[in-house]
């Protein structure tokens, strides 16, 4: 009996021994961030969205109702000039906040930046004449946390930027 005990005492030890070691290795590969809603008025907010190769940062309305992270026609080809987005071939179709139906090109796009978060790889659609940082990007970030009292949009499992950068 002795025996099963020990037995049963080494299984729970090493359970908690794997679930701790991942609890660590999701630490190290997420990093809690925050940076500052900009207030645009009438109920809507932006934030500073770093773009790659020195072509600045851009203000991008925070839409959780959107599906799709968003830029207009002119970002995308600085973005396409410099190397950092690439055409997918695809199109998008969907139902604009005016109820028109729109379809758009999709375009992968590296080295975006909000706060201390270097996204991966992510889909922009190409539509309209001002960036919207959608629900696709902010997933990336999750959990997030939008505190309009204190004008801070928080990200808890933003990917850490690497130190050399």
């Amino acid at each position: 009996m002795k025996h099963v005990i020990e037995s049963v005492l080494l299984i729970a030890v090493a359970i908690a021994a794997i679930m701790f070691g991942s609890w660590l290795m999701m630490s190290a590969a997420h990093a809690e961030e925050q940076t500052a809603l900009i207030d645009n008025g009438s109920g809507t907010y932006s934030v500073l969205v770093m773009l790659p190769g020195g072509i600045g940062a851009d203000g991008f309305l925070v839409d959780t109702g959107s599906s799709f992270t968003v830029v207009p026609p002119d970002l995308i080809e600085r973005l396409i000039m410099k190397g950092y987005a690439k055409s997918t071939g695809k199109h998008v179709s969907g139902v604009l906040a005016n109820g028109e139906v729109a379809r758009a090109p999709v375009f992968i796009v590296t080295g975006l930046r909000v706060a201390g978060c270097e996204l991966p790889p992510v889909p922009i659609v190409v539509l309209g004449i001002k960036p919207i940082l959608g629900m696709d990007m902010l997933n990336t970030m999750a959990p997030f946390t939008l505190d309009l009292h204190g004008n801070t949009l928080h990200l808890a499992g933003c990917p850490k930027v690497a130190e050399a950068q």
